[in-house]
């Protein structure tokens, strides 16, 4: 005896349904997942910056279409500083210094 699937339109609706709801539930753990995760990855980032920030600049490069910029941020002064050029901030950095 072999048994036959009734693919009548209303079947295949209630399949279509089960699926779409299976993917929806997938996809809304997935978006939680992900903002937990990236909320956890700043907050760590976060800590390791306040526990390991001192009086010293941070200095991040921005790679920009023009060049290089290098962004400062001195936590002395709490002011940002942005150099167009490696010895301008080198300049800066040795003034800073003396001053301080």
């Amino acid at each position: 005896m072999t048994s036959s699937t009734n693919y009548t339109p209303k079947v295949v609706l209630e399949q279509n349904r089960a699926n779409l709801e299976k993917s929806l539930r997938v996809s809304r753990l997935a978006l939680i997942k992900h903002a937990l995760l990236s909320s956890l990855q700043r907050s760590g980032a976060a800590l390791i910056t306040a526990l390991t920030a001192g009086d010293e600049p941070r200095i991040k490069v921005i790679n920009r279409a023009e060049g290089k910029v290098w962004k400062v941020f001195d936590p002395i002064t709490n002011q940002k500083h942005f150099f167009e050029s490696e010895a301008g901030l080198r300049t800066w950095l040795e003034q800073r210094y003396y001053l301080n």
